[in-house]
């Protein structure tokens, strides 16, 4: 299986011109061709996932969009998850919410192959839709990565610089191997693997990490961890906050991670 993200920083950086007249009908048709290709009919379909449509994405005081694609291996044909453990890949968030239906899982595997097969015009297309988002709304947070985890600040770094757009992501990179900025906050992201003296270097490089904690729905979560700060991130999903640092994010299990006993889900007394 092939890396997505080794394969798009191979190709770019690639330039955001917006579209002609002509290139549309290209992607629309391309659209079309793909959507069919996972088993739709040959229409046109979403790109952007809106707060609208997700529930974690809602939970913002700013209009938030994102790209969902299909998360680690699922596609079948490219990774786009290279650090994600067994724990992550068990009880990934594409488990939780509409994201469980076969539809929207469908839908993240043409929007992946899309991606791959024309990341110019995929890219170009993103980027004229997240300018029409500002249009309407005047300022935007943005997530590339909803449940993947590309580096788009290697192959397509102006996208991160749009007029208008914040842009965050959680990443289970080494922080040593990602780009963070003012425009595009870095959380770095806990699996079963990581050890206390891992955590604490990943928060101390990116500034916060997102731990999955055994608590239920509504359920505090305990002060602190490790000697920092646990606040609640299921109470806003907008990562742009600059009091967040040096911050545990504390997240409650979802999904398939509702229950389980995997260590993914780090149990704190």
């Amino acid at each position: 299986m092939q890396d997505l993200s080794r394969h798009l920083e191979k190709l770019g950086p690639f330039p955001l011109d917006p579209l002609t007249k002509k290139d549309n009908t290209e992607f629309s048709r391309l659209m079309c061709q793909f959507r069919e290709m996972a088993g739709f009919q040959p229409l046109k379909g979403e790109l952007l996932t809106r707060d609208t449509d997700n529930a974690k994405l809602a939970k913002s005081n700013t209009h938030s969009v994102g790209l969902s694609l299909a998360p680690a291996g699922t596609s079948g044909n490219w990774n786009t998850c290279r650090h994600s453990s067994q724990g992550c890949r068990d009880l990934c968030l594409a488990t939780a919410g509409n994201g469980r239906y076969p539809k929207s899982q469908l839908a993240r595997n043409w929007r992946t192959e899309l991606l791959a097969a024309h990341p110019a015009l995929f890219l170009r297309k993103l980027a004229d839709l997240l300018r029409a988002e500002v249009k309407k709304h005047g300022k935007i947070n943005f997530r590339f990565n909803i449940i993947s985890d590309l580096r788009v600040e290697i192959f397509c770094p102006d996208l991160l610089t749009l007029k208008g757009v914040n842009a965050y992501d959680y990443t289970k990179y080494p922080s040593e191997k990602r780009t963070t900025s003012d425009r595009y906050k870095l959380v770095g992201s806990v699996h079963e693997n990581h050890t206390p003296k891992q955590i604490t270097g990943m928060i101390e490089s990116y500034g916060s990490v997102a731990v999955v904690i055994n608590r239920r729905k509504n359920e505090p979560f305990p002060a602190t961890w490790l000697g920092y700060k646990i606040v609640d991130g299921d109470l806003s999903d907008d990562r742009t906050q600059s009091n967040e640092t040096k911050t545990i994010i504390g997240l409650r299990p979802k999904g398939k991670a509702i229950g389980t006993d995997s260590k993914f889900v780090r149990n704190l007394a």
